[in-house]
């Protein structure tokens, strides 16, 4: 008897794999965007961790040094006695000591004392801004570069932390401003140690005057030089309890925007929504077109504020539309200083602004 039953078939069609690869293409068409999501979101919470450690940090410096606000200590007068920076004895200005206690930080922790990579004094440059978690080393990780410090989609410097020693790993990473890609050995040596998130001025400077000059004013034609009267004795010596509404005034912020969009706008573009720090340690996205313009130290008595123009480093993003546009201040320096707000009920008038 003849079998005429036809043998059984194993496997997919063409048409059946090409179905099944279809939907497999469709799902993580579907899936991708939401898991890039989630993993953006992922950053920002890390991002909100940095600086809640980076506050919890300061009120502990603050519970063991009078009520003082985070600030370089050395100060005009002081004759340190260390063997890894050899400054002029005794300092004679307060921002010069700043720069020498920045120094003696960075050799002492790294060990580049000497040789080709050794930390450069640089004299040039306030170490407040960028710098001002050096004096927390005690109260953070204990180790630098400093993790914490940097934003996790700040790729430039996450690269620098990674080989602090090789700079063409991020010194040239960005296209704007062939003028800012670190050519300067003093600074470029420091970059890899600096922050993300910056302090406002008056964390370290009186939000007061000698005569018309403030102590510390903003630059129209960059962002990132302040210009400074160094009065001795004058500096680092601002306390918790000059703040007067602690949860609407600004402590450190990120410098741009890396969350809220892949343009990472400056701080001081209305669209972008920087993670704040306040002085009552909470953090906050908040969106800079809601915050108060700031004002003019120079000019305390105008209602008007100061205008700056972002002028980016090769390590940051490039300016959203004209590079030649002038940004408000915003809450980098917020009317009436300590004693002001930078989110709701418009800004305060407090009048003739306090001193040192």
């Amino acid at each position: 008897m003849v079998n005429t039953t036809k043998p059984r078939r194993f496997g997919f069609t063409l048409i059946e794999l090409l179905v099944v690869i279809a939907i497999i293409a469709l799902l993580i068409g579907i899936l991708l965007p939401a898991l890039q999501k989630a993993r953006k979101a992922g950053r920002a919470a890390v991002c909100k961790s940095n600086l809640k450690q980076q506050g919890v940090g300061m009120a502990s410096y603050a519970a063991d040094y009078e009520d003082k606000i985070t600030s370089y200590s050395w100060r005009a007068g002081m004759q340190p006695d260390t063997e890894f920076v050899s400054p002029p004895v005794p300092f004679d200005r307060d921002i010069l000591a700043a720069m020498w206690q920045q120094t003696e930080i960075l050799r002492r922790i790294t060990g580049r004392n000497s040789g080709d990579h050794r930390i450069q004094n640089n004299t040039a440059t306030m170490p407040h801004r960028r710098f001002n978690h050096l004096i927390l080393f005690d109260y953070l990780s204990s180790q630098l570069p400093e993790q914490i410090a940097s934003c996790p989609e700040d790729r430039a410097l996450l690269l620098a932390q990674g080989d602090p020693l090789d700079e063409s790993l991020w010194a040239g990473s960005g296209d704007y401003g062939a003028d800012n890609r670190f050519d300067n050995p003093r600074v470029a040596v420091r970059y890899p140690f600096s922050s993300t998130y910056q302090s406002v001025p008056y964390m370290w400077a009186p939000d007061g005057q000698v005569g018309s000059t403030p102590y510390v004013a903003p630059v129209a034609n960059t962002s990132h030089l302040f210009t400074t009267l160094d009065v001795d004795g004058a500096f680092g010596k601002r306390k918790y309890s000059q703040v007067v509404f602690a949860g609407q005034k600004v402590m450190m912020f990120e410098h741009n925007d890396w969350h809220g969009s892949n343009k990472a706008p400056f701080y001081a573009y209305a669209e972008a929504t920087c993670q704040q720090l306040f002085f009552d340690s909470s953090v906050r996205a908040e969106n800079s077109g809601s915050a108060n313009l700031g004002w003019d130290p120079s000019n305390p008595s105008s209602a008007d504020t100061f205008y700056s123009r972002y002028t980016p480093l090769s390590t940051e993003p490039d300016p959203i539309g004209d590079s030649s546009e002038l940004l408000p201040v915003r809450y980098r320096f917020t009317r009436g200083g300590l004693a002001g707000n930078d989110y709701g009920g418009g800004e305060v008038n407090t009048g003739q602004p306090i001193g040192p």
